[in-house]
């Protein structure tokens, strides 16, 4: 405000409005920003400090559109209630940002509008997470043209992100991380109960942290010792509950969790007291949890976790179609990525002569060829020692992933050759 020559007395929406939009070029936004700017405007109002607001932003027609919408997504699209918000909300910040407190003209939109926020989009966020903006805007776009409220289809004009499946690792951390991890929640607060009872699910069960947002004391069912996870696409599935992730589940029910009438299982320890609207509070909670250990992996969200799981499940024996069939995914090529895990650990054998223990302290590199470090011992090469794999070492450990899956895919589909031809030769 000091550099814009303002005073306390000039604020208002726009001045918010243009100081959010600067503000979101170069840092993420926080789902608490907007709210707790409201609530400093209104209490200056109420003590007289700055003037009424200009009554211009209820405007009737933008929201009979945004209504409208709405049903569009329910009955036309067939969404799920979290994806519908979502795409409100996007379409919300688009609006915001294109017309500000002006009353929105879906009429005045055009290609360069689009393109410009999607590339402002681009360099905040993730390939993954620009997609779900896309898709958003799209379908945002495909209505207006289906209600003769624009005649040119910007649909088109939305760029998409490039995400190559397939094209990187997953990101995960250590066994021994992991429990480090675990350790370092503080239980003797209730919300230090909260926390290690939502990291527990998310590292012993692998839930998505918008399935451990959604559960209810309903989906608790002590007596068979299972859980019920309610998933993507409506799914529901039921889940052996382990012991571990049943005591700190118990003890934050019975000294963590707030007295109030929602049949959420996590709640809000301050008011308004109910549950999680989205996922993102798992993340936050295994970000902060990664900050008090140290450790710095490439992803630091709730899904880190997930990956965590599965690639120890499959250095322990367990098969693709098994992690599939836990994870919950309805096509199994999902896992696919997870074989680029096995072929990396089976050339470090072969190449470097141990196993890769990803130790989690070099998560760069652990990440890039499944073997973060060579042991002291290593004689492989006489001027290298202990010191980590050189990028031509890490290009020989991608390509044998590669190799490796190829190979195996090969063996499958000769193995199936030679049966047919067996049993044709029986028949």
């Amino acid at each position: 405000m000091q550099q814009q020559g303002l005073t306390i007395t000039d604020l208002a929406e726009l001045p918010v409005h243009t100081f959010f939009q600067n503000r979101y070029q170069i840092r993420r936004p926080h789902r608490d920003d907007q709210a707790i700017l409201k609530k400093l405007l209104a209490y200056l109002r109420t003590e007289g400090i700055i003037a009424a607001p200009v009554k211009a932003i209820g405007d009737p027609a933008y929201t009979s559109m945004v209504q409208a919408f709405q049903q569009y997504l329910v009955y036309q699209c067939n969404l799920a209630p979290s994806t519908i918000q979502y795409y409100l909300n996007t379409v919300g910040r688009f609006l915001n940002q294109r017309f500000g407190i002006q009353p929105p003209n879906p009429d005045a939109l055009c290609a360069q509008d689009v393109t410009g926020y999607m590339l402002q989009q681009a360099r905040r966020y993730s390939a993954g997470q620009t997609q779900l903006i896309a898709s958003a805007l799209r379908s945002f776009f495909r209505f207006l043209l289906q209600q003769a409220l624009i005649t040119t289809d910007l649909a088109q004009c939305v760029p998409t992100p490039a995400r190559r499946r397939l094209s990187a690792l997953p990101k995960f951390i250590s066994a021994d991380d992991v429990e480090c991890l675990l350790h370092s929640i503080e239980q003797k607060t209730p919300e230090g109960r909260r926390h290690y009872a939502i990291l527990q699910l998310l590292a012993r069960l692998g839930l998505r942290a918008s399935e451990v947002a959604a559960l209810t004391l309903n989906d608790l069912a002590w007596d068979a010792g299972e859980i019920i996870v309610r998933g993507k696409g409506r799914r529901c599935d039921r889940l052996p509950l382990p012991d571990e992730v049943d005591q700190a589940l118990a003890n934050y029910l019975r000294d963590g969790r707030p007295s109030c009438s929602t049949r959420c299982v996590f709640v809000r320890p301050r008011a308004p007291q109910r549950g999680f609207v989205y996922g993102e509070a798992g993340g936050t909670i295994v970000r902060h949890a990664l900050e008090r250990t140290g450790l710095n992996p490439a992803h630091k969200g709730a899904h880190l976790l997930r990956h965590s799981l599965a690639t120890r499940l499959l250095r322990k024996g367990a098969s693709l179609a098994e992690i599939g069939e836990l994870w919950r995914h309805r096509d199994l090529n999902t896992e696919q990525i997870y074989a680029k895990v096995a072929g990396s650990r089976y050339f470090c054998e072969s190449f470097y002569g141990h196993p890769c223990p990803t130790s989690g302290k070099d998560h760069a590199t652990a990440n890039a060829c499944g073997c973060p470090s060579r042991p002291a011992s290593f004689a492989g090469h006489p001027t290298r020692g202990a010191q980590h794999h050189s990028r031509n070492d890490s290009t020989r450990c991608r390509k044998a992933c590669i190799f490796t899956t190829l190979r195996s895919v090969k063996t499958h589909a000769l193995s199936l050759l030679g049966t047919t031809r067996l049993l044709s030769r029986s028949g």
